[in-house]
């Protein structure tokens, strides 16, 4: 008997796709022909949000040749994601992420996607289905690496900034929106990667703070120090910050520094100008062996593969949007990459309703590549 009810409760949940879009109704499966004549449209109405549509899982090969054809299409078509997405009433990040085999629609949606695009069924039936999404986190796609090197430099940073914004939790990276946009400085294009997450909290949680403007770090001389005197000298800062109850903003007012930068220092992933260092070591009482780490060339090597949940979800990010961000980094700016070098970044906090959702944007000069 329970094995009877499993196959009708499978059975239903197929049907529900069948009926309820008309893209995916062409499947030739005898049981989904059989449970599709005997199920009532209006059952599903309540599946009718994105995440909570049922799907299927297909097999990681048709996903990856469906998701070729699509892109091939949107070419042969002449269809930019800001117009696909207009069609399906999602972002242009997240229809891109849809077309890399990365996300889903709802199945109003994927017809209307389908239909632009003129997909087959089996192809179509990609769009509406539920994805492994497990890509990455080690790449050497230029643009994807940047993103990588990003969190190896600033991770630690983030998430200090992170726990003092809004406690001790994560940053969801599936309640989630992501936009990359183009803004120019001077004449120079610059990337703006903006992600917003829902706050998750664990159980004990640390006051929030405020952010105060970036100020860039120049070009500074400084004698390269070995890992274990760098590594020495984070223990003592990390100790003395938490000795004087100093918040990253506060470092960060003192010194003239956003704070993402300062925890990137006081983890040992940058480094300050002389008269910054001068600030930053009187405030937090440091001797000379441990104050000369400031102004230290550094070697960045942190990360990529970590078991931290606030990182581990930017690299989920990294996972699921990576493709879509470069795809659009390519429809905005052309074929290059975003700086991780002449940057910025900056973690803050926004309130929807009752829920703090953490805002984390990225700021980076696009760097064009060159004809040789």
């Amino acid at each position: 008997m329970k094995n009877v009810c499993g196959i009708l409760m499978a059975g239903l949940m197929i049907s529900w796709i069948v009926t309820f879009g008309e893209v995916t109704l062409q499947s030739n499966h005898p049981f989904v022909q059989l449970v599709s004549d005997v199920i009532c449209p209006e059952a599903v109405a309540q599946f009718k949000e994105v995440g909570r549509n049922p799907g299927v899982q297909l097999p990681e090969g048709q996903i990856e040749e469906a998701s070729e054809v699509m892109r091939e299409k949107r070419i042969e078509k002449g269809l930019t994601l800001a117009n696909l997405a207009e069609i399906a009433g999602v972002s242009p990040v997240y229809m891109a992420a849809v077309l890399n085999g990365q996300h889903r629609l709802d199945p109003e949606a994927a017809k209307k996607v389908a239909e632009a695009l003129g997909l087959d069924a089996k192809t179509a039936a990609v769009l509406t289905s539920c994805k492994l999404r497990h890509k990455y986190p080690c790449t050497i796609d230029p643009f994807l690496y940047r993103m990588v090197e990003v969190l190896g430099v600033y991770g630690d940073a983030m998430r200090d900034q992170f726990n003092e914004k809004f406690g001790d939790g994560i940053m969801s990276a599936i309640t989630f929106t992501l936009n990359v946009d183009k803004e120019v400085v001077d004449g120079a294009d610059w990337v703006v990667i903006k992600m917003k997450g829902k706050f998750l909290p664990y159980l004990e949680l640390l006051a929030p703070g405020a952010t105060p403007p970036a100020q860039p770090a120049g070009r500074i001389p400084g004698m390269k120090l070995t890992q274990e005197q760098v590594d020495k000298a984070v223990a003592v800062m990390q100790a003395k910050k938490r000795e004087k109850a100093l918040t990253l903003d506060k470092l960060g007012e003192i010194t003239g520094r956003n704070p993402v930068y300062i925890g990137a220092v006081v983890n040992g992933q940058h480094r300050l100008h002389p008269e910054a260092a001068v600030k930053l070591a009187q405030a937090l009482e440091l001797d000379g062996d441990t104050a000369a780490v400031l102004t230290a060339p550094l070697v960045r090597t942190k990360h990529p593969n970590t078991l931290d949940p606030f990182l581990y979800r930017i690299y989920e990010v990294i996972g699921v949007y990576g493709d879509a961000m470069r795809d659009m980094l390519n429809e905005k700016f052309g074929d290059g990459i975003m700086s991780a070098i002449t940057f910025s970044i900056s973690v803050d906090k926004e309130v929807v309703g009752k829920d703090d959702f953490v805002v984390i944007t990225w700021k980076g000069k696009f760097l064009p590549y060159l004809s040789f």
